[in-house]
């Protein structure tokens, strides 16, 4: 009797004890601020407003009607209305989208009106009450969301609060501690960097939104941690030939602007690596963007028109490519002619889609469109049907998935440019030429020793018309290109996803196993041979190199999962620790010192070792 009293003591003194560790990852504040650093922080309005001066990237608005109420906006579609809901945590769990959950988590609602209109029109008491409870549910034990403490909401929340906070206190509104604390906790949390996203794009929100605060508040501790992050991870999102090695190209730009912000933000004479990095990435995307500003939608993003003053620079890019971020193609001077032919195959391809070896084609307008993907939903059906690989653009095999491509070279000849693809699944292969020649002929030659289907998914704007069932045009206004195949062409309708939740119809051409397709373009054009990028060898794998060194530095063991898992796992120790002590089972007491080995590791870990401890016990029995 008396072992069984020390050991319930011990098991609920262990349980105490792992519930003070869970609290501690949820909320504390190690950085000290003093008044003088918030005054810095909150009090010079010009300078925040200066510093922080962009829109958040959640297309997320808050509108104000004409009788005053409000409500956010993502994109067109209401996510809260002051008006009708409740402002509490059981409102915000009713949001089943992630996005618009994220975006309201985010703050960036704030952010976006506060841009345009600084605080006016704001009804701020309703706003505070918002913003208290999104405080109260990110520092909350018992009452939890995982998207609430997500490294994207968490860098522009600070960045929104930040805002937010100085522009009451210029405007004459009272300042909550529980505001000006939440913002410390903040910094506090991006500061850790076992939090830190170094293997995504929200990673560099964490930076910037470090950047911003500390040079706000002109503690070089802040700095000095956002400075390295950024120059670890740099070769992660750059090649040394300027590519930006991410699977999309809307989300190359955007890691762009976020390298060219930092380096606003640092000074141009701060770092001539980042300063050469950055001059490096214009080069790149004068490449690829028309001179109208046009940017083909590849992977996980859409068609958009860019301001072409933001990558401006002594370069005006190349006519022929070759790219370590396998990104191949050629356009004519003037690039009102464009063609892409991509794999983008840029491990761990986060904003991927199945386009490997896809071809793309911009005639003063684009002719090829991407699938899209509708939405951040993983149970969306639609979305589950234009990511399927039926609607994607290039070659796929009949019963197996793509799983590695790469643009394997580029080859100049008298009136003539060839670029050489391969592309692979588990047990199948396929080689495609894209051969540009005659001033104004692109041939496609595919061949595999396997079935397959070639897929050209054409812009909804372009009619379709066919001549033969070996020849189609493709016709815009004036203008017309003219395909033709060896085999048979066939016309499928389709609907694809040209920007967030929104379904368009169009036209798929296919055609089936080796084969040549061919596009005949209705003026001639002349391209310049001698701006030629040359690929360099080591881009991706030293990619690799870095993230397998940086898993360990950053491993992401304060990301809210692990949290949501300790509750699960303190839940079990503390059911387990009673069934032992009331049955006196020894099966119930190694379930629990499992438990809480389990619930150590998950605290103390990337995680990894519980799944090694997981293998061993598995090899035991």
């Amino acid at each position: 009797m008396k072992k069984s009293k020390i050991f319930i003591f011990l098991s609920g003194l262990l349980v105490i004890v792992s519930f003070l560790l869970v609290q501690n990852v949820i909320v504390k504040n190690k950085f000290n601020f003093n008044s003088a650093d918030e005054k810095l922080l909150f009090d010079d309005v010009n300078r925040v407003k200066n510093i922080i001066n962009d829109r958040s990237a959640y297309p997320v608005m808050l509108n104000i009607r004409k009788d005053k109420t409000m409500l956010i906006e993502y994109e067109d579609h209401v996510i809260f209305d002051f008006a009708k809901d409740n402002i509490d945590a059981k409102s915000f769990k009713k949001i089943k989208n992630s996005s618009y959950k994220s975006a309201l988590y985010s703050l960036g609602f704030l952010r976006n009106y506060m841009i345009e209109n600084g605080i006016e029109g704001i009804d701020v008491e309703q706003v505070d009450k918002l913003v208290d409870e999104v405080i109260d549910l990110a520092q909350s034990f018992v009452v939890y969301d995982v998207y609430i403490n997500h490294d994207h909401p968490v860098a522009e929340r600070l960045e929104s609060l930040v805002l937010y906070i100085s522009l009451k206190k210029a405007a004459g509104y009272v300042v909550s501690n529980k505001e000006v604390n939440h913002v410390k906790h903040l910094v506090d949390l991006l500061m850790e960097k076992d939090f830190f996203s170094y293997h995504m794009n929200h990673g560099l929100m964490q930076i910037r939104a470090l950047l911003r605060v500390g040079t706000i508040v002109q503690k070089q501790e802040i700095i000095d941690r956002a400075k390295e992050y950024l120059f670890d991870v740099l070769p992660i999102y750059v090649s040394e030939d300027g590519s930006i090695l991410e699977s999309a190209f809307g989300y190359q730009y955007y890691i762009f602007l976020q390298f060219d912000l930092f380096n606003t933000i640092l000074g141009y004479n701060d770092d001539h690596t980042l300063r050469e990095t950055v001059e490096k990435q214009k080069r790149y995307l004068n490449s690829i963007v028309s001179t109208t500003g046009f940017l083909q939608g590849t992977g996980d993003s859409y068609n958009q028109n860019i301001d072409t003053t933001l990558i401006a620079n002594n370069s005006k890019g190349y006519n022929i490519f070759q790219f370590e971020n396998n990104v191949a193609g050629l356009s004519s001077e003037n690039k009102d002619f464009m063609m892409f032919f991509v794999s983008l195959d840029n491990k761990p391809n986060v904003h991927k889609l199945q386009e490997d070896l896809g071809v793309y084609l911009y005639y003063k307008r684009p002719y090829i469109i991407n699938s899209g993907t509708y939405s951040y939903e993983v149970n969306d059906e639609f979305r589950k049907i234009v990511l399927g690989p039926t609607i994607q653009n290039g070659p796929k095999f009949k019963e197996e998935t793509i799983t590695s491509s790469e643009i394997k070279s580029v080859n100049i000849e008298e009136n003539e440019v060839s670029f050489l693809g391969h592309a692979q699944s588990v047990s199948n292969e396929i080689d495609r030429k894209v051969v540009f020649r005659d001033k104004h002929v692109i041939d496609v030659f595919d061949s595999s020793e396997s079935n397959f289907t070639s897929s050209f998914i054409i812009h909804p704007e372009i009619k379709v018309e066919a001549i033969d069932k070996f020849m189609v045009k493709l016709i815009a206004e004036e203008d017309q290109i003219v395909v033709q195949s060896l085999k048979p062409i066939y016309m499928d309708t389709i609907f694809v996803s040209d920007s967030y939740k929104s379904k368009v119809q169009t036209i798929k051409l296919s055609t089936k196993d080796t084969n040549q397709f061919s596009f005949y373009l209705p003026d001639n054009f002349e391209i310049d041979l001698t701006t030629l990028s040359s690929k360099l060898k080591h881009g991706n794998s030293e990619r690799y190199n870095v993230m397998k060194e940086l898993k360990h530095k950053y491993p992401v063991t304060l990301v809210v999962r692990k949290v949501f898992v300790s509750y699960i796992l303190l839940a079990g120790t503390f059911v387990l620790a009673s069934l032992a002590f009331l049955l006196r089972r020894l099966f119930f007491t190694y379930l629990y010192l499992l438990f809480n080995l389990f619930l150590l590791c998950n605290l103390f870990t990337s995680g990894k070792l519980i799944i090694y401890i997981v293998y061993f016990i598995n090899s035991l029995k």
